[in-house]
């Protein structure tokens, strides 16, 4: 019997992470594909609804919670990881976006890593030619160019 969390397939998303469970950090007392796919649902739940963090509905856990770690989760790296993940194994779920940003000073490309905040808003839902859900995760890249002086 398929968990559904308010529309997100959980036992779904349990299933596609099962596939890197590696990558998931352990969680005292839990199963950590059970805690981290509830975590994921939740990021998918907030973006497809486009709502706040303390609408997200109880079944998901305490939503200071689920912010505080997927905050920890976007800041770390692993957030990202995941969605690039997800989106290697299941291409016609998950689409990593590049937005290259091209700069003429390596001090400039450092400014743009360190203010550059990664979270769950570089997750987006959008549907594709035939009607069907897609997350689309967006990834910053600088690329240092070399201006030439005329």
């Amino acid at each position: 019997m398929n968990k559904s969390y308010s529309g997100i397939d959980t036992d779904n998303v349990q299933r596609l992470l099962s596939e890197f469970e590696e990558l998931l950090p352990s969680v005292k007392g839990s199963n950590a594909i059970t805690a981290s796919s509830q975590l994921i649902s939740a990021v998918l739940y907030i973006t497809r609804k486009q709502c706040t963090w303390s609408e997200l509905p109880g079944e998901f856990g305490p939503a200071r919670t689920v912010y505080a770690r997927v905050d920890r989760w976007a800041k770390s790296g692993l957030l990202q990881e995941v969605f690039e993940q997800l989106a290697r194994i299941h291409p016609a779920q998950f689409k990593i976006i590049d937005v290259g940003i091209a700069i003429n000073s390596p001090a400039s490309c450092e400014w743009v890593y360190s203010n550059i905040k990664v979270s769950y808003r570089n997750l987006t839902v959008q549907e594709d030619a035939a009607g069907r859900e897609v997350f689309c995760w967006y990834r910053t890249t600088c690329t240092q160019v070399k201006v030439s002086a005329e």
